[in-house]
């Protein structure tokens, strides 16, 4: 068994669990001490079930319990089971309040090997070998008061002592857990409010002069404290050099980076191409586009309708032309490109327009041949002025048509 098996930490205490042997209802027979922590061996301990249940479940002949005397809470229990049945096993309880069965052990009945085996077992956990006291140092935490104080900080009579205290624990990290919570909306509220003010100076809204490098110093303040909204919009200055911000690929894909890690489709999508294209000091690498691009295209068809449409589109477009050329690890699959090609044209892409009419005119992906609807596909793509020129369709035709073959 290695070391951190039971992912100890000072200040971390085993769970109140009603299976966990009673040991402060019996005397310590032997103590043991290292740097760190106070170990007690008990004998013929119950369960602290039993008492609910008015019957036995499970007894121990033999218990070992490790405490952290800066807490005054036990860390571990290393336990000699005996079940109803009269089945023994070599048991562990760990500071997570895991039960860990470890198997039946008949040699363990003997007290000195199940005492070495526990050492052995702490010793592994937490790096520290531990040594019996002699009798005479013994003499106080034998008692009933002195093994239940050091493992339980508090009374005898107070049987409950540890549930309270891990009660009493609870609250208080539900308490920290509600107080961070608190100051994480207010960070939030904070970041919106900073956003808000960047897009009023971006806009010349309220009053406002129309700014834009006020309107980046606002944006970088509301990035600053995580607002996903700010870290793209702020990546798409430094990716163009606007707003008084000099043109940083780098900055930009770092941006992009941080509000595509929060699941804003269209930084994802910029990531995606940054990949594609090998900018930003990403290296070009087109499984990581497509990775990046299916994340932004599976938000397209919903997202577009809010804002940022441009980019689920190209996302979408970008899947289109991987599976049409069988790239970034994804199969060559026209039923696939033409299933993102129509995404992409539905919401105004010009080359997907364009591209999805050469599928039809030709048949291609599944589709129908179709002259009327590949002419108004092509028209949907003229209106947006693509192609330029005459040159450049013909072009993609013969190489759309090469792909093919």
């Amino acid at each position: 068994m290695g070391r951190n098996q039971f992912a100890h930490s000072r200040g971390g205490a085993v769970p109140f669990s009603p299976s966990l042997p009673d040991v402060t209802s019996v005397e310590s027979s032997r103590v043991f001490q290292s740097d760190s922590y106070f170990a007690f061996f008990v004998k013929n301990a119950k369960s602290w079930g039993e008492k609910a249940v008015r019957a036995p479940i499970i007894t121990y002949p033999y218990t070992f319990v490790v405490s952290d005397p800066q807490i005054k809470m036990p860390v571990l229990f290393v336990t000699l089971e005996e079940s109803v049945f009269g089945t023994k096993c070599l048991c562990i309880f760990d500071r997570g309040g895991v039960h860990r069965n470890l198997g039946p052990d008949e040699l363990l009945d003997d007290e000195q090997a199940f005492i070495d085996r526990a050492i052995g077992l702490v010793q592994a956990e937490f790096g520290e070998r531990l040594h019996e006291l002699s009798p005479k140092a013994q003499a106080a935490p034998t008692k009933k008061r002195g093994i239940f104080s050091r493992l339980f900080g508090g009374e005898p009579d107070t049987r409950d002592g540890w549930r309270q205290k891990q009660e009493e624990q609870e609250r208080q990290s539900q308490a920290a857990e509600r107080e961070r919570q608190r100051r994480q909306e207010e960070r939030d509220r904070e970041a919106i409010r900073l956003f808000n003010l960047g897009a009023a100076y971006a806009r010349g809204d309220g009053g406002l002069p129309q700014d834009d490098r006020q309107a980046a110093h606002f944006y970088k303040l509301a990035a600053d404290r995580g607002l996903k909204d700010a870290q793209f919009i702020l990546g798409t200055f430094y990716e163009s050099g606007r707003a008084g911000l000099p043109q940083d690929e780098r900055e930009a894909a770092r941006l992009y980076k941080l509000a595509a890690d929060q699941g804003f489709g269209a930084a994802q999508h910029c990531v995606g191409y940054f990949y594609l294209q090998g900018r930003g000091g990403l290296p070009q690498d087109d499984r990581q586009a497509t990775h990046f691009f299916k994340l932004a295209a599976d938000q397209g068809v919903a997202m577009a309708q809010i804002g940022h449409g441009r980019f689920y589109a190209a996302a979408q477009f970008g899947l289109g032309r991987f599976y049409m050329e069988g790239r970034g690890g994804l199969p060559q699959d026209d039923r696939q490109a033409v299933h993102f090609y129509k995404l992409a044209a539905d919401q105004g892409h010009f080359m997907a327009q364009f591209i999805l009419g050469i599928f039809y005119e030709s048949g291609r992906g599944g589709l129908p041949r179709d002259d009327h609807e590949a002419a108004r596909l092509f028209k949907l793509a003229a209106d947006q002025g693509f192609p330029a020129d005459p040159l450049m369709g013909f072009s993609l035709r013969q190489e759309i048509s090469a792909r093919r073959l």
